[in-house]
């Protein structure tokens, strides 16, 4: 069963741009740690974005949605694990 819920709370909204930090520098290598110093992966689009936070048995996505004046995106982060595990 997927539970799905919009983040609002700044605490859950931090848990998330940890996330991302522990994934996308800590783990893939995807984005320079330099930019990130205090360990949370938090871009200016994130001001803007609807947070949607998602749980699936073990594993935990992110799901932010964000519009600008051309579209609408959908941005997915997958993968994410509760508890440490991978």
């Amino acid at each position: 069963m997927l539970f799905a819920k919009k983040v609002t709370n700044q605490l859950e909204q931090e848990e998330i741009y940890r996330q991302r930090y522990k994934i996308f520098v800590e783990r893939d290598k995807d984005a320079p740690k330099e930019l990130y110093p205090n360990g949370l992966l938090k871009d200016a689009i994130d001001n803007d974005a609807i947070h949607i936070g998602c749980e699936l048995i073990k594993r935990t996505a992110t799901i932010i949605i964000f519009a600008n004046s051309n579209q609408q995106s959908i941005k997915l982060i997958e993968n994410l694990s509760l508890d440490g595990e991978e």
